[in-house]
Order: structure tokens, then sequence, then C-alpha cells
């Protein structure tokens, strides 16, 4: 069965396109059924010239997480997802008690050593 995947991102988009290498070498069984990103990112160019749209759902300073988590659970439920790979998702986003244990956040680098610049406790 192909695990439908939705993915949040804020950066570069690696963490995605490793999961497309991933998915066109055959080695995982999935398909990103949508990309959500929360600002406009070096994502959105790299994950179109492979052919997948992301969208940005604009987070703005000072916005609630739960206001944001407001905007952003509809698209992600409208994707019908198996998993939600926060995939270098800067923002804290509020979790549905129905999506517990269906979201994984996934940080490129190892925690709290390489976060970066401000990237610690509830920052990361």
């Amino acid at each position: 069965m192909t695990a439908a995947l939705v993915c949040l991102a804020s950066g570069s988009g690696r963490t995605i396109a490793n999961f497309l290498d991933k998915i066109e070498e055959g080695s995982l069984d999935a398909r990103v059924a949508r990309v959500i990103c929360d600002r406009e990112c070096s994502a959105i160019e790299r994950l179109s010239a492979r052919g997948v749209a992301a969208e940005v759902v604009p987070w703005t300073r000072g916005t609630p997480p739960e206001e944001y988590a407001g905007r952003v659970w509809p698209l992600i439920e409208e994707a019908a997802p198996d998993l939600v790979c926060l995939c270098g998702f800067l923002r804290l986003l509020a979790i549905p008690g129905a999506w517990r244990n269906r979201v994984m956040n996934i940080h490129p680098g190892l925690l709290p050593a390489f976060g970066g610049k401000g990237m610690y406790g509830e920052r990361v």
C-alpha cells in the first residue's frame, strides 16, 4: 500500500527531494500528496523543478500556534495523508488529537548541537 505524505517545509526542501529520490528508485512506497510552506522559500522552486507543487500558508510574527494550525490542518486533511512530515518546518504546529502519532518532525541536523543560530527549546 502506497503511503500518502504531506510535507511541511520552511527552507530548501532537501528532505522532500530526498523522499522523491527514494520514491523514484523504488525503495520508498509513498507519494507526496501535498507540500505546504510557511513562507516563500527555495523548497518551492526545488520541488517545482521535480513536478511537485508547493503552496504557501503564510505565518506572521505573533500568530498563535492554534490560529496558524487552524489554517494549515484543513489543507492537510484535504490531502488525506497517512503521515505528516515536518521537513525542516520552523513553526510550532499544534497537532489535533486525531493526528497524534501520525506526525513526524524531521530535522536535518542533530539536536540540540546543530539546530542553527537561535534554534533551541520551543524555537526548534
